[in-house]
């Protein structure tokens, strides 16, 4: 047989086999002959040109005779003839195959020698350079025939026309090799990604030039499919083989069973779906590949499309061929055919969408697990960034797949057209998901309001197969079962988005937002306001020179603090010249008014947006704390002079200002004056020490701080602007919103403007009214500060709402309210030392107890803010006080005299005598200096003043205890020491944190709530 095939494959041939030999062999001399065109550069071979050339002639004569085995056989109407031969197809195909490889060979040794003659007729010096070898060229030859040969062979397996065949092949192979860059690509990572995970340390480089430096594994990929092209082709052409062979007769059984049913079903459901399910693959590969370039922007079209696809071809088959009316007169179990045909389409789809994303997590694996930077062509694409923040990715993901699949099978079983059908379930689909989209951006949406519709759809569906397989569609239960069907779509729809809104409780304003609003002063009415506002351009100036004084050795800030610590030095400075500059002119006049103005505000809560909180207008107000250090500076400065009244001026236009900025501020604005109830009290403190007589300049300071505090803002001010500026935001600038939780979209301009075009479509969609209505009730719920609702906020709103307004401005609004309290108590206990000095001034001694203040200095005495009940005092009988803080407060205390280190102290001959530290211990080494840095406590013995006796017989005091951490708090950074308070100086105490009166024989730690045995201790200042 091999001889006869032989021979009729050379008569078949041999035309075309010559033809291509001599087409080539011209070729080839005709381009040896133009070798000047080309730009072969001296001492450079021809072989280098016509190699290449010779191997392309080649690939294409391997198409043709590929091409010419099988299909040649359908076009000359033989292969009927070779069919009623005693041999099989398989077999036929051996030997035509054996005799293609032949025919190739012949044409690549032809060719092979021709190219050897021409290269022989160069520069014979250039037949013994190596580099010129034909054998390399021999090889290409042989690699390119073989896969245009069996390209030609798997296409000319059912090919009826040679050139039909042919054009095929070439297409085919196009298509090919985009599959295996594809594949190759999707290999290399997966490959790396493997080696990084087995293999710790090792560093693969960025995937791109690990994909260009292994093009191995494309050219692998690609001979893979060369491969299975010839399995492919022999496998199609011997389909006649196991088409005649003999069926086993089986005995038949009374029932089959279920298993052996659904085996059967599913073989039928994989010859009707095999062809569209390979199609439905690749086709998600390559909108894989475009998923990585678009990003989130392609997963509804693409996902919605396929769906419609597979719901549709669901039944396809049996409704073009009619053979739906075999299954109604066959009895076969419609039940279990519709579940499993559309069980193995939806998992087709759900194959299909997971290919779609399989490039981009391979991607995005490697790049985490790498850690490295995304590459630039991924990093600068138009990712929709919010997607992560406002909808919930499993209802995004699976959505349109399901509307799509089961409006698709409804449809499909309705028309008997199928591209009729998908038109009609994409228009359908696509307007019950548009329905959904924006509860989709509005946050919160549930997996089970989305599910409703297209399960509806689906039970219509498996309720019309009956009627689908006997042909009774058109019948008025069909149209009742229909419209019952889109009915209740529609109403699950409807139920799903009133459920959104009465999903989150309509609770009442947090306060009554109309009285506040006009509580806050008109344009006329505001006239403090307007001074600040038009008085603040003069404070930038200076501001900004005590800030270009940062870069010295010597800052004035730094100056600045040290005088409020300490008092103002004896010695000349630098801050003292500079401020003398400051204030020659008299920028200051303007607010000497401010103090009899009515309480105004600067800001106007009504009309602000979260975004001007940001701005410029409003970052110019952190400088009212430094202004405050500035001027109780200036009054400590002239009062060294010998003018103390410009400290309580000072004082009058700081406390005014003070309340003015607090005034109808928003929480996140709050702190900006922060500083000035922390400040004053201290300054306070200065000034009392070194001011003698005056009982005047006493009565006014007096009267500056119970006026501030008879005009202190509301505690829930605060609290109540925030709201207005968050409300304002929500309803006319939702987008400042959705901003704070948008990840980098990258400084390209390309990627800012698709970032601002996601935050207006998203903000769009906020603007339908369920929408409007959700949020706002999110708004009130979360502003009720009740723990319990708050925890719901975050299931309900998102981050959106929980992390960036609630959760914060909840913390933020406890730590305004302890820092208030502190602040309130300092200001009143400085009330308090004020009075007890005008007191002491006018009657020569401190009172007994604080009831001597009234009615003459104080109206009534100031209650303490942690017990409701008076501040405590007494006056000291010359003791120790354990005085806990921070290494600032290791100034000496008013009214302690200073004894130099090492000092001996006297002893006390009486045993009832206080008890004393030792002298100082020596300086701690500069290594160990930073221990307060770590949280390390440290120990530093204050001595007593000269004259101070010790207890006989003691060797060691008493130490206090040491501070206790709170429980989640921070460790306390905290100096260790003692104070003496000599005797008749005035102490006072507030009881503190923990409500409990200790006697005021220990000082709570800086800045740390009061515990137990520890009260919040105030000194009153001697005069000089």
């Amino acid at each position: 047989m091999m001889h006869t095939m032989l021979w009729k494959e050379y008569r078949e041939h041999r035309l075309i086999w010559l033809t291509m030999l001599l087409v080539n062999c011209g070729v080839l001399i005709g381009l040896w002959q133009l070798d000047q065109t080309f730009s072969l550069t001296a001492g450079q071979s021809k072989l280098l040109m016509l190699g290449p050339v010779a191997a392309l002639f080649v690939w294409g004569y391997g198409m043709i005779c590929g091409a010419m085995l099988l299909a040649g056989e359908r076009e000359e109407g033989t292969l009927n003839f070779l069919d009623t031969l005693p041999v099989s197809r398989l077999r036929l195909w051996l030997v035509k195959g054996q005799i293609g490889l032949l025919l190739l060979f012949g044409q690549i040794i032809v060719l092979w020698v021709f190219l050897a003659v021409l290269r022989a007729r160069e520069d014979p010096n250039l037949l013994v350079d190596a580099s010129q070898s034909l054998w390399p060229y021999a090889l290409g030859m042989l690699a390119l025939g073989l896969i245009g040969m069996a390209a030609g062979l798997f296409f000319s397996a059912r090919g009826e026309n040679v050139l039909h065949t042919i054009g095929l092949a070439v297409v085919g192979q196009i298509v090919a090799w985009i599959a295996a860059v594809f594949l190759g690509i999707i290999l290399s990572i997966f490959v790396l990604i493997l080696v990084e995970w087995l293999v710790e340390g090792r560093n693969p480089g960025p995937i791109l030039r690990s994909i260009i430096e292994g093009p191995i594994t494309i050219f692998s990929v690609f001979g893979g499919l060369t491969l299975a092209a010839i399995v492919g082709s022999a496998r199609i052409f011997s389909r006649a083989d196991r088409e005649r062979r003999p069926v086993a007769v089986r005995r038949m059984r009374a029932g089959a069973s279920v298993v052996a049913s659904c085996l059967r079903i599913i073989w039928l459901c994989y010859r009707q779906m095999g062809r569209l399910a390979l199609g439905v693959l690749v086709f998600s590969l390559f909108l894989g590949v475009l998923f990585l370039l678009t990003g989130p922007l392609l997963w509804p079209a693409a996902t919605l499309c396929l769906g419609v696809l597979c719901g549709v071809t669901v039944f396809s088959d049996e409704q073009t061929l009619g053979s739906f009316r075999f299954l109604g007169d066959q009895r076969f179990p419609l039940g279990r055919i519709w579940v499993i045909k559309s069980g193995l389409r939806f998992a087709l789809l759900l194959l299909s969408a997971f290919l779609i994303l399989l490039p981009s997590l391979l991607v995005g694996f490697y790049y985490g697990m790498t850690k490295r930077a995304e590459p630039p062509l991924i990093h600068e694409m138009p990712f929709l960034v919010l997607i992560a923040e406002v909808v919930p990715w499993p209802t995004f993901l699976l959505m349109w797949l399901l509307y799509g699949f089961c409006a698709g099978q409804l449809c499909g079983l309705l028309s008997r057209k199928s591209i009729v059908a998908a038109m009609i379930a994409f228009m359908i689909s696509a307007l019950l998901v548009t329905l959904w989209v924006p509860s989709l951006a509005g946050i919160g949406l549930h997996f089970w309001q989305i599910a409703g519709p297209p399960l509806i759809l689906l039970a219509a569906a498996a309720f019309l197969v009956p009627a689908w397989t006997a042909d009774r569609l058109a019948e008025w239960k069909t149209y009742l079962g229909i419209s019952g069907a889109m009915a209740a779509s529609l109403g699950w729809i409807a139920f799903g988005i009133w459920y959104r809104v009465i999903e989150v409780p309509d609770v009442p304003e947090p306060f009554d937002v109309a009285a506040y609003t006009a509580s806050i002063p008109t344009a006329d009415e505001n006239e403090a306001g307007q001074l600040i506002r038009s008085f603040w351009g003069k404070v930038d100036p200076v501001m900004s020179e005590l800030r270009k004084s940062l870069g010295k050795k010597q800052p004035l800030s730094h100056e600045l603090s040290n005088v409020l610590s300490d008092g103002w030095p004896d010695r000349p400075s630098e801050l003292g010249d500079w401020m003398d500059k400051v204030f020659a002119e008299d920028w200051l006049q303007p607010l000497t008014a401010l103090p009899d103005l009515p309480p105004g505000t600067v800001v106007d809560p009504r009309l602000l947006t979260l975004r001007d909180l940001d701005g410029e207008n409003f970052r110019k107000w952190n400088s009212a704390g430094s202004l405050s250090m500035l001027l109780a500076a200036r009054g400590l400065q002239q009062q060294a002079r010998g003018d103390p009244a410009v400290f309580v001026q000072h004082l009058r236009i700081a406390l005014a200002l003070s309340r003015t900025l607090r005034h109808h501020m928003p929480i996140l604005m709050f702190h900006i004056d922060d500083g000035v109830a922390t400040l004053w009290p201290k300054a306070v403190d200065l000034w009392l020490r070194k001011l003698r007589g005056r009982p005047d300049l006493l009565r006014r300071a007096l009267q500056t701080l119970l006026d501030y505090e008879a005009q202190l803002p509301d505690d829930e001010g605060p609290f109540r602007a925030t709201y207005l500026v968050v409300r304002n935001t929500l309803r006319g600038a939702p987008e400042q919103l959705l901003n704070r939780v948008l990840k980098d979209g990258g400084h390209h301009n390309e990627a800012h403007r698709h970032r601002e075009a996601e935050l207006q479509t998203v903000v769009l969609l906020w603007l339908i009214p369920w929408e409007q209505e959700r949020h706002e009730r999110l708004l009130r719920l979360a502003f009720r500060r009740n723990d319990r609702d708050l925890r719901k906020i975050d299931k309900w709103g998102g981050d959106v709402f929980a992390s960036l307004l609630l959760f914060e401005q909840r913390l933020d609004i406890v730590t305004r309210a302890f820092s208030t309290q502190r602040n309130l108590v300092d200001l009143r206990a400085c009330q308090l030392k004020v009075a007890l000095r005008l007191y002491q001034e006018e009657n020569g001694d401190l009172p007994a107890d604080l009831d001597a203040l009234v009615p003459r200095y104080l109206k009534s005495l100031p209650r303490d803010p942690f017990g409701g009940q008076p501040f405590h005092y007494r006056r000291s009988r010359g003791e120790w006080i354990a005085w806990l803080g921070n290494s600032s407060l290791l100034g000496q205390p008013p009214g302690t005299a200073e004894v130099p280190p090492g000092e001996k102290v006297p002893l006390m001959p009486r045993t009832d005598g206080p008890v004393a530290p030792p002298a100082r211990a020596e300086a701690m080494p500069h290594e160990h200096r930073d221990a307060e840095d770590r949280g390390v406590l440290e120990e530093q013995w204050l001595p007593p003043p000269e004259g101070v006796p010790f207890m006989p017989h003691v060797d060691e005091p008493m130490r206090p205890p040491l501070p206790v951490p709170q429980p989640g708090g921070p460790p306390p950074l905290v100096i260790l020491a003692t104070r003496f308070v000599p005797q008749g100086q005035g102490i006072l105490w507030s009881v503190g944190e923990d409500g409990h009166d200790d006697g005021g024989k220990e000082q709570s730690v800086f800045l740390n709530p009061s515990s137990l045995g520890q009260d919040l201790i105030y000194l009153v200042p001697p005069p000089p």
